[in-house]
């Protein structure tokens, strides 16, 4: 689920792959091999070890030892990014993609930091309890990214977080209703997520503040062909390729983040998101 504009929000889909067996002198791991289109494959070494122990952390919510992991790993991506010895596309789509979860993480931990400190039920209260649940949407998406397994223990966490945030009121209202449909979406419960996306009239789907986030409804919900037009209508917009700040830019907030994985095999996708950005990009 995506929230451009707030630019706290989004959210990871994955491409359902066979699983592959790993067997250890311990245990046996089952993974999902990941499909070369995604930001993480290809991940290797110390990036993936502390990428990957950063994504465990955040599993146990041990969320600052989490966001200690994925800085260093975000550091050592940097490092590769402009010395090698790894070249073409692969560092740069690590770097952008490890950054985007750890600016996920340093948010959720704010909120969750602010949440205790506050006693007040006001407006601003309000907002963070609705970032909340957006925010570890984004990181529940993350976890399976990488995983390739629903957590559903960190899936009941988001969805009591919506149901918490449902109850407020703040000018994410109609984010955190585009949030819980795709998140009971993504857990197959797709009449139940058509009902809460249909309780927002289509007047107010309208315009480049929700694009993202509707364009990732349709890809939890299976329209694939809902999502690409509206991919197509977001490019006609002025923010497409220029957002308020460096880096906000539509095109740019697709790139990295997670909610549009199942979309980057797609080729309108490459043309108008991977390509444009892989150029810009250092």
């Amino acid at each position: 689920m995506a929230l451009f504009g707030g630019s706290l929000f989004g959210a990871l889909l994955l491409v359902a792959t066979p699983a592959v067996i790993v067997t250890t002198d311990r245990l046996v791991e089952v993974t999902a091999a990941m499909a070369d289109s995604q930001l993480e494959a290809g991940l290797e070494g110390e990036i993936r070890r502390l990428y990957g122990g950063g994504i465990q952390e955040t599993r146990r919510y041990n969320l600052r030892e989490a966001l200690q992991l994925i800085r260093k790993a975000r550091a050592l991506a940097y490092r590769e990014l402009l010395h090698g010895p790894l070249r073409g596309p692969l560092p740069k789509r690590h770097f952008v993609r490890i950054a985007y979860v750890e600016g996920q993480l340093q948010q959720l931990l704010l909120i969750e930091d602010q949440l205790k400190l506050r006693a007040d039920r006001g407006g601003e209260q309000a907002a963070a309890v609705q970032l909340r649940a957006m925010l570890l949407h984004n990181v529940f998406l993350a976890i399976r990214g990488f995983t390739g397994q629903l957590d559903v223990a960190f899936a009941e966490r988001v969805l009591l977080a919506y149901r918490e945030a449902m109850v407020q009121r703040s000018r994410f209202n109609r984010e955190v209703q585009l949030g819980m449909a795709a998140m009971l979406a993504e857990r197959g419960e797709r009449t139940e997520a058509r009902i809460e996306f249909a309780k927002l009239p289509p007047s107010e789907l309208q315009g480049d503040g929700l694009d993202l986030a509707v364009i990732y409804y349709y890809l939890a919900i299976g329209e694939t062909r809902a999502a690409v037009l509206r991919l197509l209508e977001a490019a006609r917009r002025d923010t497409w390729q220029h957002g308020a700040r460096e880096g906000s830019s539509l095109r740019a907030s697709m790139y990295r983040m997670s909610d549009f994985d199942r979309l980057r095999a797609h080729p309108r996708f490459i043309e108008m998101v991977t390509i444009p950005e892989e150029q810009s990009l250092p």
